[in-house]
């Protein structure tokens, strides 16, 4: 498991990302979870896969599946479908069906609180190509730490990455 670590991390982050792994349930050497260092803080945040939330809602028991991707523009109407020609969304949810809940666990996630940008307020890496799809996937994170919030803790997706705030 050391080898997963990022080159810095001390014997004690080595054992919490174990101890992170065990509560969660998700597999590091499936992608499942990993660990990264926030480069502006050194602190060692633990990211899952977008199928590592998922895998961990099912695993409650009560998961009943989930709404399809949504995405809206200024003009506030939801879409389930986002094309490329259409900019960038504003935002975009999901819902999660559980058990015990007449309607779904919905999470909206806003274009301009998770889109990584560079220095000119530009979308960067997959942010550029994939923007629409990389927001669906934080509003897939916020519906499933809604819908399991106990096994879900502390634990983001990568696409979250930019506004983890890592503070005890």
């Amino acid at each position: 498991m050391r080898t997963l670590m990022p080159e810095e991390s001390t014997a004690d982050e080595l054992e919490l990302f174990a101890m992170v792994c065990e509560r969660t349930g998700l597999d590091p050497f499936a992608r499942q979870i990993y660990p990264m260092r926030n480069k502006a803080t050194s602190k060692l945040t633990f990211q899952a896969s977008i199928d590592g939330f998922r895998l961990v809602t099912q695993r409650t028991g009560r998961y009943r599946g989930q709404t399809p991707y949504e995405w809206c523009g200024r003009d506030r109407i939801w879409r389930e479908v986002w094309l490329p020609e259409d900019g960038d969304p504003v935002a975009a949810r999901v819902g999660i069906h559980m058990e015990g809940y007449a309607e779904p666990l919905y999470a909206v996630a806003h274009w301009h609180e998770y889109a990584q940008t560079d220095r000119e307020g530009n979308p960067s890496g997959r942010w550029r190509t994939g923007g629409a799809q990389m927001l669906a996937k934080c509003a897939e994170a916020l519906a499933h730490r809604r819908a399991a919030p106990q096994e879900l803790s502390g634990i983001y997706s990568e696409e979250e990455a930019s506004v983890i705030d890592v503070t005890p």
